[in-house]
């Protein structure tokens, strides 16, 4: 008897790349794509969903996206003849609406298919005619620095590069969109980072996370100020990771203060989806800080006893008093 289908193979999670093509075929891609996003959060090496992630975003007209999959497709399956030749047709469908754009930059009149190369030809010519024109310039700036020496005064760029602190961002009104925070790492994680933070009432705080899919743990990294309650934060922004990623069944949370890690904790699904029960709403309320009790763990520093009252001073003895 042979053995059954590899783990994470086509074979083995066919029913969940069914689903993912379905959906797309529907025309519901935004379920479509977080269907693909599953299985790659259980099996990142599936070439097929890969690949359907890179159709799925080349129909929404996202080429770069789309090239990006492609890419990490071939780098599992490198001799994949389709997924080839998907990627050199985004490749070149990047490549003419570049050339589109920089002809519209330097004002040439729009042109037929068959007269492309003689506008790109153009948008060549003129850029080699500036540069040439640059190199003439700096060497005339050269010569008329060795013949007489000025004085300049250079002023240094504002930058945050220097800081430890993350800079500030403005209160988001009531009733507008958080702004979604700009961070890199797998378009995965970046997308649900997105996805957190413009469903999160503390959205703006969020500073990235990662997903291990071996475990199917979440580290989620937000930033608070002095005033801030990081523990209110954390159970907010948790709840809102479990309900938008269901593979993932333990987050850590770190809260970021002034560029130093302040406090750490782990929110567990199981915890959560207690909090969520009408039984336990009964039995214990729906208070943000009951529910951030009962489902932050492992607190780091962990919660601070209340100060007890020090006992009254002793008046000092003074040796010159009399009996």
């Amino acid at each position: 008897m042979g053995s059954g289908p590899a783990e994470g193979s086509d074979a083995a999670i066919y029913p969940e790349l069914a689903r993912a093509n379905l959906l797309r075929m529907r025309g519901d891609h935004k379920a479509a794509l977080e269907q693909c996003r599953m299985i790659l959060h259980k099996f990142p090496n599936n070439v097929t969903a890969n690949q359907l992630l890179g159709d799925l975003c080349a129909e929404l007209g996202d080429l770069e996206q789309a090239k990006e999959w492609y890419e990490l497709a071939l780098d599992i399956a490198p001799n994949h003849a389709q997924i080839q030749k998907k990627l050199k047709a985004v490749r070149g469908q990047l490549e003419h609406a570049e050339t589109e754009g920089l002809v519209e930059q330097l004002g040439l009149p729009p042109t037929k298919s068959k007269n492309g190369l003689v506008a790109a030809g153009l948008a060549t010519l003129v850029i080699g005619v500036g540069a040439i024109a640059y190199v003439i310039g700096t060497q005339k700036d050269a010569s008329d620095s060795n013949a007489a020496p000025k004085q300049t005064s250079v002023q240094a760029p504002i930058s945050n590069l220097g800081s430890s602190q993350p800079p500030k961002q403005d209160p988001v009104p009531n009733g507008t969109t958080a702004p979604v925070p700009t961070v890199q790492g797998p378009s995965d994680e970046v997308s649900l980072t997105q996805l957190i933070a413009q469903r999160s009432a503390n959205g703006t705080k969020l500073l990235g996370l990662t997903v291990d899919p071996r475990s199917n743990l979440m580290i989620l990294t937000y930033r608070v100020e002095a005033a801030d309650d990081k523990k209110l934060i954390a159970s907010e922004l948790a709840g809102v990771a479990f309900d938008n990623s269901p593979s993932v069944r333990v987050i850590t949370l770190r809260a970021v203060e002034g560029g130093t890690v302040a406090y750490v904790a782990d929110a567990r699904r199981e915890a959560y989806e207690e909090t969520k029960t009408e039984a336990w709403k009964q039995q214990n309320g729906s208070e943000p800080a009951t529910v951030a009790k009962h489902l932050l763990s492992q607190e780091w520093p962990a919660n601070p006893t209340p100060a007890e009252n020090p006992p009254p001073e002793t008046p000092a003895s003074d040796n010159n008093a009399g009996p």
